[in-house]
Order: C-alpha cells, then sequence, then structure tokens
C-alpha cells in the first residue's frame, strides 16, 4: 500500500508495518502495531505549528513540515487502522 509520504505494508498475521520508504527515502524499517501507534502518538504531541525532524535508519534526519506531519499521521492511520 502506499500512502502520500509513507511506502509501507501492513502484515496482519503478525501486526507488524514494514515501512519501505519515508518521503521517497528508502528504509527497511519494521514496526510491531504497539511501535506504529507510539509512532503516531509522539507525531500527535507535537506542537501544531512547528516542524518536526524524525530519523531514517537511526542516522538520516528528515523534517516533515506541519502539514506533511499530519500526513504521515494520516498515512499511518490508514495503515494501522487508527480512528
Amino acid at each position: 500500500m502506499e500512502g502520500n509520504l509513507i511506502e509501507a505494508t501492513f502484515d496482519t498475521n503478525t501486526e507488524e508495518l514494514t515501512i519501505h520508504s519515508i518521503k521517497h527515502v528508502e528504509t527497511h524499517t519494521v514496526l510491531t502495531s504497539a511501535e506504529a501507534r507510539a509512532l503516531y502518538n509522539r507525531l500527535d504531541q507535537q506542537s501544531s505549528g512547528e516542524d518536526t525532524v524524525i530519523t531514517v535508519n537511526d542516522q538520516f534526519p528528515i523534517l516533515l513540515t506541519v502539514a506533511q506531519r499530519e500526513q504521515i499521521k494520516r498515512d499511518l492511520s490508514r495503515y494501522i487502522g487508527l480512528q
């Protein structure tokens, strides 16, 4: 499945989200359902008017604008069924 900023697959058997890319930066990150929810919650707690930095592969920082952060939250919601 491809979101607007995240390309990932969700395995319903293992309840793991495998992220293949974020903002067109390739990665192979596997998150449990709980970890994906924690990422969503972390992004959700960021101040609404501030940009956010996340890291890919624990080494590559990516700047997310407020709009991109909100899009990633929507993408995550679709993958893991958050309301």
